[in-house]
């Protein structure tokens, strides 16, 4: 009984079978390609009233791409707004100028037009905040910060007030001390450093008092509607 394995082994290994080779590996499926962004202006306009900003950026850029007039037009109209509300303002007045190149102006002129002053409103108050904050970092510790902070706000709620007010629809022309006026009072104190202090007092003042004065007007105008 105990021969016959050794016998069938014996003649295994003469005859020399050999154990059979695993099967090859099957091959591993491609990676998935990227889904493209669908040019749909109905899902751009869905995500930006959802506040998804980037997506909605990404669909409208897709469409300006992609569409053919007067649907690219308005995609990139829309794709101004979405920067505009992703406080984007550089990228913005970008795709305006690119909407109102061509001759005639398209339908949407005035709205471009209204959106191309915000832009620029906000690019104004970033370049008047750099100047404003190497002032505070050259003086930092003195008593010009609380001046210079003063100024700053100051100068950027006078702009800000007139913005919002004209997205209500409201003619905002009241101001004693706008833009053109800090400008070269803050000019003439960069230029002649003894008067740098009363110039930043100066803005400051007249830039809260102006403050009161825009405020003052859009409650007086929005109380008669």
């Amino acid at each position: 009984m105990l021969l016959a394995p050794l016998v069938a082994l014996a003649l295994a290994a003469c005859t020399g079978a050999k154990t059979p080779a695993p099967p090859p590996p099957s091959p591993s499926p491609p990676p998935p390609t990227a889904t493209p962004v669908p040019a749909d202006p109905e899902l751009g306009r869905f995500y930006r009233r959802n506040g998804q900003y980037q997506e909605a950026i990404a669909v409208y850029q897709a469409v300006v791409a992609r569409a053919e007039e007067p649907v690219r037009q308005q995609a990139r109209l829309s794709l101004a707004l979405t920067y505009m509300d992703s406080e984007r303002p550089e990228e913005a007045l970008a795709e305006l100028d690119a909407y109102l190149e061509p001759d005639p102006p398209p339908p949407g002129a005035f709205q471009a037009h209204f959106l191309r002053a915000r832009a620029l409103t906000a690019l104004d108050r970033l370049s008047e905040a750099a100047v404003l904050l190497g002032l505070v970092v050259h003086f930092g510790g003195s008593s010009l910060v609380y001046l210079i902070y003063a100024v700053l706000v100051g100068s950027f709620l006078v702009s800000y007030i007139r913005a919002r007010g004209e997205g209500l629809g409201l003619v905002m022309e009241t101001g004693l001390f706008t833009r053109g006026e800090r400008v070269v009072a803050l000019a003439l104190g960069l230029v002649f450093p003894v008067a740098l202090w009363p110039a930043l007092a100066l803005i400051a003042l007249l830039s809260w008092f102006t403050v009161g004065e825009r405020l003052f007007s859009v409650w007086q105008k929005t109380a008669r509607r």
